[in-house]
């Protein structure tokens, strides 16, 4: 078992001087950070300090306090090489004695899957460097059973509900990562403690959330659920023949049964949703529109239970990608979509080379959503074979919170198009593979002088 460390030997000066040029470059190399739609949308947010909940509050709300230092993306780009690249740096070093570590924790930072959104300035990948770096902070803390600063529970805790708090579905994930923080930083408490303990952050951290978007940021109420509801009731529709939308949406004169069966999508809406026709599919506000399509999408659901299983699980053979719609599969974002702001890409002798490693890997199966679930449920039951008790813990919670983050999806909208989506995933095999690899490279650590 490893005994308390300190930072101040050569070894992790070294590996604290690796990962500092690691994170420039990696900054270098994606200046000043890419961006689309939605990314643009809540830096319009951050900029006008008017919130609204189709995107997490509290990613435009964090944007609007980093403009302080430097108004565009480059903060949030910051921030987030910052959580990669400090992650490394406690993966890094808890193997202090064996370059091999080194070498394969430096693959892992620079690998494809982790490089193709570490750049991307979105909720998914701000989720999952968070989560990453409080997992690698705790993970140092449990391996070396050293007493923990106060700082570093405050800000390891912050992590986890900052990333909680920025995805609409990420509490199923964020659920194993408190008992992870109750196990940590409540060693040796009676397994009750550290169970109320987590159930105290988890509860906390819900009820805050609703606090922070209505009386600290004042967001508006949006209802993306909207988009759900419909493209539910349209694959009803479609594969019953059975008219499962409510009346009311007919008194719209652009509502066309006939224009949703053409443009249906298994694996999305947004086709219909944002059309390039000028069809306004849904005519009227949305809050009052809200309870309307709830309740016909219930009764919808409840009249036809074996449709909309066969659905979702059509759906979700999509989003795996093993079924292919035919949509383009952005497995990186490496650009800037068109913005009042005049932000673009930073063209370079490094961005070529960032770009040339992940597009060499853009086939390989490391690209596709369903590598990962796959290997997130087989390694769930290798974690016994670890010997660590921290590498053990932190393992097991991270790998059901992938597997809890992923579950949820099969009930909601399953967009088969983007890579981010899987982006946590990666982190909690990858790690768990290095842990194995971390075992048998190590050498016992002497006591610090």
């Amino acid at each position: 078992m490893k005994e308390s460390g300190r930072y101040g030997d050569s070894n992790s000066r070294m590996v604290f001087l690796g990962c500092i040029i690691g994170a420039v470059l990696h900054f270098i190399a994606c200046y000043p950070g890419y961006m689309t739609g939605d990314s643009l949308d809540q830096y319009g947010q951050s900029l006008t300090g008017a919130y609204n909940q189709w995107h997490p509050p509290v990613m435009a709300a964090w944007w609007r306090c980093l403009n302080l230092i430097s108004s565009g993306p480059q903060c949030m780009l910051a921030f987030q090489v910052v959580c990669l690249w400090a992650g490394m740096f406690f993966l890094a070093d808890i193997v202090r004695s064996s370059r091999w570590w080194w070498l394969a924790v430096g693959l892992f930072a620079f690998a494809p899957f982790v490089q193709n959104h570490a750049g991307y300035i979105v909720k998914d990948a701000q989720m999952a460097l968070s989560w990453f770096l409080a997992c690698m902070w705790m993970l140092h803390i449990a391996v070396y059973k050293r007493k923990p600063h106060a700082v570093e529970v405050v800000l390891c805790t912050v992590l986890l509900v900052y990333g909680c708090w920025i995805r609409l579905n990420a509490l199923p994930g964020f659920v194993p990562l408190c008992f992870l923080w109750a196990h940590v930083f409540l060693p040796g408490k009676r397994r009750l403690l550290q169970w109320a303990a987590a159930g105290v952050l988890i509860g906390a951290s819900v009820l805050s959330l609703k606090g922070f978007n209505n009386y600290v940021v004042h967001s508006a109420k949006a209802y993306p659920e909207l988009k759900l509801f419909m493209h539910d009731l349209s694959g009803i529709y479609i594969r019953t023949g059975q008219d499962v939308f409510p009346a009311s949406l007919y008194d719209n004169p652009q509502f066309d049964t006939g224009y949703i069966r053409r443009r249906y999508n298994p694996t999305t809406f947004d086709n219909i949703w944002w059309n390039n026709d000028g069809v306004k599919i849904l005519d009227g506000d949305d809050a009052s529109l809200y309870p309307v399509l709830k309740q016909a999408w219930l009764q919808a659901v409840a009249a036809h239970p074996a449709t909309y299983a066969q659905m979702r699980a059509d759906g979700l053979l999509y989003y795996l990608r093993i079924r292919n719609s035919g949509d383009h599969f952005y497995y990186t974002i490496d650009f800037i979509d068109d913005n009042r702001w005049g932000f673009k890409v930073s063209d370079n002798f490094l961005r070529r080379l960032w770009l040339k490693g992940i597009h060499l890997n853009g086939a390989m199966p490391w690209m596709r959503p369903w590598f990962w679930i796959l290997l997130n449920v087989g390694l769930l039951f290798g974690t016994a074979k670890l010997r660590n008790s921290g590498y053990r813990v932190v393992a097991k919670a991270m790998l059901w919170s992938g597997l809890l983050y992923f579950l949820p999806l099969y009930f909601l909208y399953q967009a088969d198009h983007e890579f981010r989506f899987t982006y946590w995933n990666c982190f909690v095999c990858s790690l768990t593979l290095l842990f194995y690899i971390a075992e048998r490279l190590e050498k016992p650590v002497p006591s610090p002088s």
